[in-house]
């Protein structure tokens, strides 16, 4: 178990790509923005009581490796966002990072706030890409505007390079959580390099928030966005040529695939705004933490005998347990690169509701992704539940 190679991707039963031959040819508010547009969370729902664990072994355990890994990559790092991990060729894997809290390199022991970095991970061993300088660390991807600036969705890799979606919000207000999305980009990275390109090409579909989840299926490489409208979330569904990742889409409509937007349909309701589909013995699951309820806690999973449904679910996969009553949860990722046997990696993020000075009083290490095991087992027994 100790061994570095309990950290490098392999082949097995849950690549990124690749469908195993199954598919066909063409079948602000204040204080509350941050939690509407990442946790994937409404103020406005209805609460609705979550139901409870089954009296069995769980589907999820707490994965200590994982969790302990972090704190091994840099001691400047405090906290922060973890979002899609991507793997490379050379047996490298990239972690897209969100907000990041990194110390200066110098002795004044100041923590900055950075909206966007890379974790480069080989075996145990991590480093992090941000822009700026080791003493004076800045996002890797900044905006013209210190009012604005970006988070990251997923990426994939084409041509030589690494592509992945940054969503691009601005300020609203004097308060950590005011703020609000104006629309997604693409960026790109050389490989092995890692050397930022320095265009960002715009998606101009802008009413949907476009690359929370990509899913590789050659000759398709899929592109999954939510319809954010606070009280409820809905998942659209486009695709293009795998390599093409900057277009031209065309969108499910629900009954084939239309080059028009106007034209996606809402294929599913109730996921957080970023989530995993994961190919799995020829079916597709997502997962995902259920928004149907505020503050949920409870990860639930869906499948479909396709990309683009029909979806059975959702299913009861886990109810995360935290240490304080005000802690709250988001964006539950799968690792697929990462699985061993029947169980998937998953990761999901811990932050509190209050300022970023509250958090540091209270320690920022309650600011840190945590991991599960899920045994996928769960696609054969369970049942769903309202």
């Amino acid at each position: 178990m100790g061994s570095d190679v309990l950290f490098q991707p392999e082949e097995g039963p849950c690549p990124r790509e690749g469908l195993n031959g199954r598919l066909e040819a063409d079948k602000r508010r204040p204080l509350y923005g941050f939690i509407l547009l990442l946790l994937g969370i409404s103020i406005a729902a209805p609460l609705r009581a979550e139901p409870e664990p089954p009296t069995r072994a769980p589907w999820a355990v707490s994965d200590e490796i994982f969790n302990a890994l972090l704190s091994r990559w840099d001691d400047r790092w405090v906290g922060g966002d973890l979002t899609a991990s991507i793997p490379l060729p050379d047996g490298r894997t990239i972690w897209l990072l969100g907000d990041t809290l990194l110390k200066e390199s110098d002795r004044s022991g100041k923590i900055v706030l950075l909206h966007n970095t890379l974790v480069v991970q080989r075996g145990r061993e991590g480093t992090f890409l941000h822009g700026g300088t080791k003493k004076a660390p800045r996002s890797l991807v900044e905006s013209a505007s210190m009012e604005e600036w970006y988070w990251p969705g997923d990426g994939t890799l084409e041509d030589g390079l690494l592509r992945f979606f940054l969503f691009r919000f601005r300020r609203t207000g004097p308060d950590r959580w005011d703020f609000r999305w104006i629309g997604t980009w693409i960026a790109s990275m050389s490989l092995p390099e890692l050397d930022l390109q320095e265009d960002l090409f715009p998606i101009p579909h802008r009413n949907v928030l476009w690359g929370a989840v990509l899913l590789e299926a050659t000759p398709w490489i899929y592109i999954y966005g939510v319809e954010d409208l606070q009280t409820r979330k809905f998942v659209h569904l486009a695709r293009t040529p795998v390599g093409r990742l900057q277009g031209p889409w065309t969108f499910w409509t629900g009954s084939g695939w239309s080059p028009d937007p106007s034209g996606s349909i809402r294929m599913l309701e109730g996921v957080s705004n970023q989530f995993s589909v994961i190919p799995w013995r020829g079916k597709f699951c997502l997962i995902t933490l259920d928004s149907r309820a505020p503050f949920s806690r409870t990860l639930v999973g869906y499948y479909a005998p396709a990309p683009w449904g029909p979806w059975e679910g959702p299913f009861l996969l886990h109810r995360i347990s935290l240490e304080k009553d005000d802690l709250v949860v988001y964006n539950a990722l799968g690792h697929p690169q990462f699985t061993r046997g029947d169980r998937i990696l998953i990761s999901y993020n811990v932050n509190i509701l209050g300022s970023l000075k509250e958090l540091l009083r209270r320690g920022p290490q309650l600011y840190r992704p945590r991991f599960l095991r899920l045994h996928m087992g769960w696609i054969e027994v369970e049942r769903p539940f309202p």
